[in-house]
């Protein structure tokens, strides 16, 4: 009897082989890596439609052997904070606007799996939230963090960002958002500035802002975390306006319009056209170009007399 059970399971572990072999023949390995990076988590079963039909080993043996050696590990490790600190953002504005927790029942199922998969328990996700709280408090933590960030233009004591890269923020940043359309609601506005200090932000209006190379401040609305109010103030009718530069600066390098900006900035750096500490203002600059003899066409620097 052990004699006929050990060639049965010999068989049919060489039946399992011959399977594998054919799962990894047909699917697109390439394709399930990608989705992984992407999550910055193992998949369940369900989320992968070409596995779905197998077993949880077969399914477990082919990630491990198949997936995980050609896994984008650095997309995967970015991607797993990015996810983490967004479970910490999301459990943050639940505490602020419930005054606490919720229950861990009245949370959606797929965000349940989500927690475990990242923190364990939800307690601890909580008790990570609450401290994640605690770190908006510090002005030197969101100074670290906001200078650290991989997108946005630095200044001595904020930073700008464009909009379309809210999404490449550190998690600190985005609670600074959050917290602030908590207060004012959502805003659509061209620009976010994160004071460095952390006490502070305000969303920045600029018209046509991919289209005019050095778009004009047309209002701004400033939210004050120590208060809990907002300020209003209006540029559209100024005679001499905030401009900006660099508009590379405030996007991500994936961005449409990225190098066609950056393409702009590397002539006005050659021209020595950014030099100066008066151009942020819309009057200043065009006295700057007029006394240069350049004038700017679209995204590009030409020559005074050049009309074409």
């Amino acid at each position: 009897k052990d004699f006929k059970a050990s060639k049965y399971l010999s068989r049919l572990a060489t039946h399992d082989e011959s399977i594998l072999r054919k799962i990894q023949q047909t699917v697109d390995t390439q394709k399930i890596a990608a989705l992984i990076a992407d999550l910055g988590r193992m998949p369940n079963q369900g989320e992968v439609a070409d596995l779905a039909t197998f077993g949880k080993k077969k399914f477990n043996e082919f990630i491990s052997s198949s997936v995980l050696p050609i896994l984008d590990k650095g997309k995967y490790e970015e991607n797993r904070t990015r996810v983490r600190e967004d479970i910490l953002l999301a459990l943050a504005m639940t505490r602020i606007d419930n005054r606490g927790f919720l229950p861990f029942n009245e949370i959606g199922i797929d965000l349940q799996i989500t927690i475990k998969e990242f923190f364990g328990d939800y307690k601890e996700a909580c008790k990570c939230a609450g401290e994640f709280l605690l770190r908006l408090g510090k002005e030197s933590e969101v100074a670290r963090v906001a200078r650290a960030a991989k997108v946005g233009k630095l200044l001595p004591e904020d930073l700008y960002i464009h909009k379309s890269a809210v999404e490449y923020l550190p998690g600190l940043l985005k609670l600074m958002l959050a917290l602030a359309e908590s207060i004012v609601g959502r805003v659509d506005c061209e620009v976010l500035k994160f004071s460095l200090h952390g006490k502070s932000m305000s969303f920045l209006f600029y018209q046509d802002f991919d289209t005019n190379p050095h778009p004009a401040l047309q209002g701004s609305l400033r939210v004050d975390f120590r208060t809990g109010k907002h300020q209003v103030r209006d540029y559209s009718k100024s005679e001499n306006p905030p401009i900006i530069h660099r508009k590379e600066s405030f996007v991500h390098p994936e961005y449409e319009f990225f190098e066609l900006f950056k393409s702009l900035s590397n002539e006005e750096d050659r021209l020595g056209l950014l030099s100066s500490n008066s151009i942020g203002y819309s009057k200043q600059w065009n006295d700057l170009l007029r006394e240069k003899g350049v004038r700017i066409d679209g995204h590009e620097v030409k020559d005074i007399r050049d009309k074409t």
